[in-house]
């Protein structure tokens, strides 16, 4: 079959692609599948299989790109959001993150992998943007003393005279230990 400009029609292309990657003809799939994208840009199916190709033969970034695609022309397309959601929460991006798991869960609401990331996302999102007025922070005068106050020549205070534990140093991993208390015994000492 073959659409009005005389090229093959997605279905027949995806059948014989599928064909292509079971026998190891990745290359050539690829190929035929690019091809029928450029005859046909709006066939989600050509994109999706060619995505999955793609990821398959390690091509991760093309791949994603393809993804992205199905996703801008179809935004609840279920394999797009299956690849994209850990990806963006990954990235951090809470918002856009709980509008693709929004989706995801009207398209297939008992997907436990959905699920999982669903559970993930709630517990990063803990507190939303517009709960940071929440934050107490001490006057202006006195958050400016903080800030402009000015490091001690031995670089830093002494972690026994804080109240709490500063941040360590990635470049040294002694940092990363947590210091005795006076009067405290460390470990098995006979």
């Amino acid at each position: 079959m073959k659409n009005e400009r005389g090229t093959a029609l997605p279905a027949p292309l995806l059948r014989k692609a599928e064909n292509l990657k079971r026998v190891g003809q990745g290359d050539e799939a690829r190929k035929m599948l690019e091809s029928g994208i450029r005859d046909n840009p709006a066939s989600i199916a050509l994109r999706v299989l060619l995505a999955r190709l793609l990821t398959q033969s390690g091509d991760l970034d093309r791949a994603r790109n393809e993804y992205e695609e199905v996703l801008k022309r179809d935004p609840s397309n279920l394999s797009a959001l299956r690849v994209l959601t850990p990806l963006r929460l990954e990235a951090g991006r809470r918002e856009e993150t709980g509008q693709m798991l929004d989706r995801w869960a009207a398209e297939d609401p008992d997907d436990l992998e959905r699920e999982d990331l669903q559970a993930q996302w709630e517990d990063l999102s803990g507190s939303s943007p517009e709960d940071s007025s929440s934050i107490l922070l001490p006057p202006d005068e006195e958050l400016e003393e903080i800030l402009t106050r000015p490091e001690s020549s031995s670089g830093g205070e002494d972690p026994e005279d804080l109240d709490y534990l500063p941040a360590p140093s990635l470049r040294d991993p002694a940092d990363w230990e947590l210091p005795e208390k006076k009067g405290e015994t460390g470990g098995n000492q006979a």
